[in-house]
């Protein structure tokens, strides 16, 4: 039997989630770790990480409307495949 530093038996616990028991008791308390503590400087900080935020956020959008703008490309191979496997003389007249 494993168990882990507060004495819950790991088993018990997976063997639990996968069974889709729901009488598992939660216990949750209060972290010993630190927060972050900014400094009292009229909100510099919290603007340079407002910033960073956005930075990262603006990045992933511009990530994400790159691959979304192969979704129109991937599709139109598709379609051209999947008729030409359907009808090989549908596509004759575009020189395929």
């Amino acid at each position: 039997m494993v168990k882990d530093r507060k004495g819950i038996n790991i088993g018990l616990f997976i063997q639990n989630l996968f069974t889709m028991d729901n009488n598992i008791t939660r216990d949750y308390a209060l972290s010993e770790l630190p927060t972050l503590e900014l400094p009292r400087d009229n909100g510099e900080s919290l603007k340079a990480i407002y910033t960073e935020v956005n930075a990262n956020y603006r990045y992933l959008a511009d990530i994400q409307f790159k691959l979304l703008g192969f979704v129109p490309a991937i599709s139109a191979i598709a379609w051209v495949e999947l008729l030409d496997k359907i009808r090989p003389d549908a596509l004759h007249r575009w020189g395929r």
